[in-house]
């Protein structure tokens, strides 16, 4: 076994003691090929996953980085970083989900070093990832559109709060509290445990024209509370990740606080 890189080395021979901490690995250094690691035979399936372990560690997020870069034109450096983010949770996100197969990514880059391990006695690291690895990058390259999609829509999300919070930041801050209970469309409670009528909501939906701040008068969960803009929100219920959730926390900040159910302080009957 042959790698050129004693970091790219060390992590090797550490993934392979973890596969089976029985097998001795014994490292020299090589005028040519920088660091020759010499292994038993019969251990091409663990040296495989090994050496896969040690390209993902090493390289592929500069790999990811590089295609946003050359393959998709990106620039900006934080942009690149959040491109590589999502791209990791595309790619790992289904090795704990044991019903699905690993990405394709990892399937192909895995191919090619089995069958490399299986052939061959002396593996050379570094020219494996050069001359066998045009599969996992045609697969790499695919799965970094798919985030770069992902991408844009986090900024159309964000452009959204945004006007949405400078639209409630003009508006006077009105001194009442809102509850809310989470569900398929949200449902909203005076502060003394009152709930609004259908036909109170749609009222304040159409006082304003929030049109303008990018929203509709047909939505019928967060058009309410920024017409209304309380000076405190509620949300009560078991998801707190649930996207509308999410939202009016995010462009309410501080007035919004989520709690559990059975928190929610009035009958709901």
């Amino acid at each position: 076994m042959f790698i050129k890189s004693k970091q790219e080395m060390d992590t090797f021979c550490s993934c392979l003691t973890m596969l089976d901490n029985t097998e001795k690995v014994y490292v020299d250094e090589d005028e040519r090929w920088g660091y020759a690691a010499t292994i038993h035979d019969g251990y091409h399936q663990r040296i495989a996953l090994a050496l896969v372990e040690t390209f993902l560690y090493h390289r592929e997020t500069d790999w990811i980085k590089q295609v946003a870069r050359e393959v998709y034109y990106f620039k900006d450096e934080e942009a690149i970083k959040r491109i590589a983010e999502l791209t990791h949770t595309m790619i790992v996100g289904d090795r704990y989900e044991e019903a699905k197969e690993p990405s394709l990514p990892r399937q192909r880059i895995t191919k090619s070093f089995q069958e490399i391990a299986a052939k061959h006695l002396r593996v050379f690291y570094d020219a494996v990832i050069q001359f066998r690895s045009s599969g996992y990058k045609e697969a790499l390259i695919e799965i970094v559109g798919d985030a770069i999609e992902e991408y844009k829509l986090e900024e159309e999300y964000q452009l959204y709060v945004e006007n949405l919070r400078e639209y409630i930041g003009k508006k006077t801050v009105q001194p009442q509290v809102i509850h809310v209970i989470q569900g398929q469309d949200f449902s909203f409670y005076k502060d003394e445990g009152t709930r609004f009528s259908n036909e109170e909501i749609n009222a304040y939906a159409e006082e304003e024209p929030l049109f303008l701040a990018g929203i509709g008068k047909q939505e019928k969960n967060i058009t309410p509370l920024i017409a209304m803009s309380p000076q405190k929100i509620y949300l009560y219920g078991d998801q707190p990740s649930e996207p509308k959730t999410l939202t009016v926390i995010n462009i309410f900040q501080e007035r919004a606080v989520y709690l559990p159910l059975h928190q929610f302080p009035f009958s709901r009957y």
